[in-house]
């Protein structure tokens, strides 16, 4: 009788922190999106631009 509860709860357990993990994988993935298009046009703008100087704020506020 026991034995079966326990295995209950621990069923149930597994199947909450499954949940848990993936919903929070989702949210990890949506801020990783913008951080990942940020840095790409960043490099992208670095690269086209001739005056390193220019780019030296925009670069410091991004990575902030």
């Amino acid at each position: 009788m026991n034995k079966d509860k326990l295995l209950d709860k621990c069923e149930s357990m597994t199947l909450l922190c499954t949940k848990a993990c993936t919903h929070w994988n989702m949210v990890k993935f949506c801020f990783n999106i913008p951080l990942v298009l940020t840095s790409s046009a960043m490099c992208i703008i670095n690269s086209i631009s001739e005056d390193a100087n220019r780019m030296k704020i925009p670069n410091i506020v991004v990575n902030v």
